[in-house]
Parts: structure tokens; sequence; C-alpha cells
């Protein structure tokens, strides 16, 4: 695709409009795909999809990664989406955290950057992160 090609300004998929990357067409069209796609994940313990009814306060939760609390970070050049958002704001984007928090009790939910952005190449926050993996339960 030519996305991590130089300069950024001649980067064709940098410099679509968002009246072009949101507009009716392309969001039936990612409707369609959403519809017929499936995801394949490792649930052992029966974590996914979590239970709305399910009393989470005695669940511990976390969310491993540099963009566990991302919303701007996920729309911005650079990011993995574009600007997507029609009204000008990022709440068409969620963070991860935030995501899960509509989910499960947000006092339950543990977090830890592992890595200070995705183009970090230090090991320094692995151990936090594994401590805060083991802490949770699911």
């Amino acid at each position: 695709l030519g996305l991590f090609d130089q300069p950024v300004a001649e980067q064709v998929y940098f410099n679509i409009p968002p009246s072009v990357v949101n507009n009716a067409k392309h969001q039936e069209l990612n409707l369609l795909a959403a519809h017929q796609i499936m995801t394949l994940l490792k649930n052992d313990q029966s974590t996914l999809p979590f239970d709305a009814s399910d009393d989470s306060s005695t669940s511990s939760y976390a969310i491993i990664g540099p963009h566990y609390n991302a919303t701007t970070d996920l729309l911005i050049v650079g990011g993995y989406t574009g600007q997507v958002c029609v009204d000008g704001s990022y709440d068409c984007v969620p963070g991860v955290l935030n995501g899960i928090g509509r989910y499960v009790n947000a006092d339950n939910i543990l977090y830890a950057e592992g890595c200070n952005g995705v183009l970090c190449n230090s090991t320094a926050g692995f151990a936090n992160a594994v401590k805060v993996a083991n802490q949770a339960d699911k």
C-alpha cells in the first residue's frame, strides 16, 4: 500500500478526506464486511463475550498494550484508521479501556502500557505488564 513510504505528504492514503473515508457507500461496505467475518479467539475460560448480567465485582480484567487508552492516537496521521469522525470529535473510536468499561465494572479493570508507543524498542515496561496480566483473572 505504500503507507510507510516517504515523504508523508505524497502518501495517497494519508491524504484522503474524511468525506470520502466515511461516506455512506463505505459505511455500507464496512457493515457488510463486519457481518461476514468471523474472529477466532482462544477462549478457554469463556471470558468472551462479556456477560452484561454478570456481577463483575469479583472479576478483574487486564488490558495490556501501548494503545490501552488511545482514542486520538488511533485517528491521527500515522495511526491506523485516518481521520474518520464526521463531527470533528474523537468519539467514533473509543479506546479499548473505554470500550471494556461499558461492559464491566471499571474499578476492576487493570491496565499497563508495556511499551511507550507502538514504535517503542524498550522492554522496560514489560515486567509491569506481566505483573498486571497475572493479577487479572480474565
